[in-house]
């Protein structure tokens, strides 16, 4: 369970690392104080990469789970 938590939380994160990318930009070219809301969505996706890092085993075994339910689910279609 850890690991599909800490696996589809990394892959939902890349939408917060790439709006807080978005953010921070927005903030350095116009100014507004959003520079630090946009850090804090960026630190999101860097902690779930960390998490990923350190729980690779739990990781893994959830990405093959998802690997082999998708084949099931998918897998026989022409």
């Amino acid at each position: 369970m850890k690991g599909r938590i800490i696996l589809y939380g990394w892959l939902l994160s890349w939408i917060l690392m790439i709006g807080g990318l978005g953010t921070m930009e927005w903030a350095m070219e116009t100014g507004e104080p959003v520079f630090i809301l946009g850090l804090f969505m960026f630190m999101v996706f860097v902690i779930f990469c960390l998490l990923v890092i350190k729980y690779q085993k739990e990781a893994d075994k959830a990405a093959d789970e998802f690997d082999h339910w998708f084949e099931r689910t998918f897998g026989n279609t022409r």
